[in-house]
């Protein structure tokens, strides 16, 4: 098992905007099955990709200065020498709690080995919050979904599962969970979360092959793709960076929270959206508390 992430909305943001600055109003042809069901996801949520918030880019025909504009964002250079058109972006956003949690931990059995049936038993930093949390029951799903209120009006939503087969199984699970009909579960109205921290690269080669005509630019075809992803949780709150670049209730002290003590998936939306935004599957090689504070990833 491994952590994972993934953003569909930045990658579809990214696309339009190297569109609307080289290409014009072009159609993106698909090679794969991968390629269409993201096209066609970018042309369901077109409105709410075009307004993200935390959101900017450069695009040119010099592979130079889109190195440029990431190091200046603090990443390494990511493009190779191409002949046409690129974009590089960034989204960055910091989100804090309602209130800030409070220090816990979590403990589980870790994973069996030949020698001992359950595993050892394992500790984890984390932290509790009983402020802005609501559970729910998703229709087919085991797990009741969690989500956190986050200042501004925008939440993360948690779940234990199992590993997702792909990085586009995981951002359709997401929207599955988003969009499907629940049920309030009153059972829960605090949570312990292990303290996270992921920093991965999702691999999005099955975009390599997209293509298009411009009038403009004439034919292009996407040959270069890449997506980081990082991503800190704590008491305070949380802070995300995603760079895709293409050539409240307060409980009782005593109240039982919902704890996350087995791998978990999770995604955020922001206030007035209907996308499930910077998804992520936390495995526990994830469940770590780094130095610094959110503003330092």
């Amino acid at each position: 098992m491994v952590t994972r992430a993934i953003d569909l909305a930045t990658m579809g943001r990214a696309l339009h905007d190297l569109s609307a600055q080289f290409l014009g109003d072009v159609v993106w042809n698909p090679q794969n099955d991968e390629q269409a069901r993201f096209l066609a996801w970018c042309a369901a949520n077109r409105e709410q990709v075009a307004s993200l918030v935390g959101y900017k880019s450069s695009a040119s025909t010099d592979y130079a200065i889109l190195n440029c504009f990431m190091e200046k964002e603090g990443y390494g250079p990511q493009f190779t020498p191409f002949e046409g058109v690129g974009i590089a972006s960034l989204f960055g956003a910091t989100v804090n709690w309602p209130v800030k949690g409070t220090l816990a931990s979590i403990s589980r059995w870790g994973r069996p080995t030949e020698t001992l049936r359950h595993g050892v038993e394992e500790c984890y930093s984390a932290f509790h919050i009983a402020l802005g949390v609501d559970a729910f029951e998703v229709l087919g799903l085991q797990d009741p979904l969690i989500r956190i209120g986050i200042r501004g009006g925008h939440y993360l939503w948690l779940m234990k599962t199992p590993e997702p087969t792909s990085d586009m199984a995981l951002a359709k699970l997401a929207q599955i969970m988003l969009t499907s009909d629940r049920l309030p579960n009153l059972a829960w109205h605090s949570v312990k979360i292990p303290m996270l921290e992921i920093e991965v690269q999702p691999d999005i080669s099955w975009l390599i092959g997209t293509n298009t005509t411009s009038p403009q630019c004439g034919y292009q075809r996407i040959c270069q793709v890449i997506q980081r992803y990082r991503l800190r949780i704590n008491e305070p709150g949380a802070r995300i960076m995603i760079t895709p670049s293409f050539a409240g209730r307060r409980e009782d002290s005593g109240a039982r929270p919902y704890v996350f003590d087995d791998p978990f998936m999770g995604f955020f939306t922001q206030s007035e959206s209907g996308i499930a935004r910077g998804a992520f599957y936390a495995d526990i090689d994830s469940w770590r508390n780094s130095e610094g504070t959110l503003e330092e990833i």
